[in-house]
């Protein structure tokens, strides 16, 4: 059975922009991608030393379950 999970993606360091596209390219290998947000440029919260993020979501279907799912999403994170 396919679940439908929203999934928030974020980078505030290198080129940000390419490493949330490289996490929605890792995860479309497992997911179908059904719909991307705008990207947003964010002030970082609770840290006074850090960059700015950027940040999206993502809608996937899969075929996954939850602790599969977040099991692959902390490899993409690594």
């Amino acid at each position: 059975m396919a679940h439908l999970c929203y999934i928030s993606i974020g980078s505030n360091l290198g080129d940000r922009l390419s490493n949330c596209q490289v996490a929605i390219d890792y995860i479309s290998d497992f997911s179908l991608i059904k719909r991307k947000s705008s990207f947003y440029e964010t002030e970082p919260w609770g840290y006074k030393d850090c960059y700015k993020y950027i940040n999206m979501v993502v809608s996937i279907e899969t075929l996954l379950g939850p602790y599969e799912l977040i099991d692959q999403l902390q490899l993409i994170e690594k």
